[in-house]
């Protein structure tokens, strides 16, 4: 009877020191997933920073189609001729130029 009460004992002991094993292990796992490397707190801050990414890239692709545009333009004779016209004042032979003063009322 003796030996079967120490047998009991010792189950007992080894079923608490597996139920405080686990109970560690759960801690840990619970801190992981508040405290770790790829916590929650980290996620919603990974995905802010793909949301700001993705608008800054949207933002470059709609500068990136606009140079492109404007560089299909001004590899065209007509445009190239605009941009001088407009940018360094060209003329074409037998044109006149002129140039207008624009008078502010407040300098008067």
């Amino acid at each position: 009877m003796r030996n079967k009460d120490r047998a009991l004992d010792i189950l007992g002991f080894f079923k608490i020191i597996f139920f405080v094993l686990l109970l560690l292990l759960l801690f840990m796992m619970i801190s992981k997933i508040f405290l770790g490397e790829f916590s929650i707190s980290k996620l919603s801050e990974v995905k802010e920073e793909q949301i700001r990414i993705e608008q800054d890239i949207s933002v470059l692709k709609k500068s990136n189609e606009e140079m492109m545009n404007e560089k299909n333009i001004l590899n065209s004779d007509e445009g190239l001729e605009g941009l001088a016209r407009s940018e360094l004042g060209l003329i074409k032979e037998g044109e006149t130029f002129y140039q207008f003063e624009v008078n502010n009322p407040s300098e008067n």
